[in-house]
Formats: C-alpha cells, sequence, structure tokens
C-alpha cells in the first residue's frame, strides 16, 4: 500500500470506501495525501480539516448534481 499511496496519493484528494475506523486516512495523511474523503453507510463525524466525510447517499446526491471536487484515487481495504 505504500508504494501504491507514495506513486498516486501524495499531495492528491484520495476517496477512502468503507472505513467505520480511520486508520486509512491516517496512514494517507501521514503519506502526504493533500485531502481524504472517506465514504461510509454510516454517518461519521471527523474534526480534521483535511478529512471529508459522507455517506453512500451524500455521495451518490453529489455525483448526480455534480457538486463533489474529484477525487485522484480511491482506496478501499474491504469494501469493493
Amino acid at each position: 500500500m505504500r508504494a501504491y499511496a507514495d506513486k498516486y496519493c501524495r499531495g492528491k484528494h484520495v476517496a477512502v470506501v468503507g472505513s467505520k475506523s480511520p486508520w486509512l486516512e491516517s496512514i494517507l495523511l501521514g503519506i502526504g495525501a493533500r485531502h481524504v474523503t472517506t465514504i461510509e453507510y454510516g454517518k461519521i463525524t471527523s474534526l480534521h480539516p483535511n478529512v471529508t466525510t459522507l455517506t453512500n447517499a451524500e455521495f451518490s446526491e453529489g455525483f448526480m448534481n455534480g457538486s463533489l471536487e474529484p477525487f485522484d484515487a480511491f482506496i478501499s481495504f474491504s469494501s469493493m
């Protein structure tokens, strides 16, 4: 994962799909991701300024109405 993150995530906006606890988000920010957006079934609250959280419904709505900022990469540990 580190090689992937170094190549595709440093300085980028990365989506994490299916993360109930923020371990992937922490790794990505530590490697240098510019921003991380977590997409999860349940509502998650994050106070970190470089983390945004969306439910699946919010993601779908943003995709359909064109209001989502583009993602440079997607990462999932077990949800896809």
